[in-house]
C-alpha cells in the first residue's frame, strides 16, 4: 500500500483527490518509503512502512470591513 500511494502522489492522482478541497491544498511530492522493523504486543516482527508526503498549503483569510482594522499573521517554515 505504502508503494501504491507513493506511486501515485507522485502522479497526478494526488492533484485529482485534493482537487475536492479547493484551492487550499497542492500536493507536491513525496519521500522514498522507508521500511522500519516493528514489535507489536506480542514481541512479534510486523511490516512497518512510512511515506513523508508534502504540501503546498494556501490559506484564505477574510475581514469584515467595519470590525477588523488590521491583520497580523505569523508563518512557521517546515523544519
Amino acid at each position: 500500500m505504502a508503494k501504491a500511494f507513493s506511486l501515485r502522489f507522485n502522479d497526478s492522482w494526488a492533484t485529482e483527490q485534493f482537487a475536492q478541497y479547493g484551492q487550499v491544498f497542492f500536493p507536491l511530492y513525496c519521500d522514498d518509503i522507508k521500511s522500519q522493523p516493528f514489535m507489536d504486543m506480542e514481541d512479534q516482527y510486523a511490516d512497518f512502512y512510512t511515506v513523508t508526503a508534502y504540501f503546498e498549503y494556501h490559506p484564505e483569510v477574510g475581514m469584515c470591513q467595519d470590525s477588523a482594522k488590521e491583520l497580523q499573521m505569523q508563518t512557521k517554515p517546515a523544519s
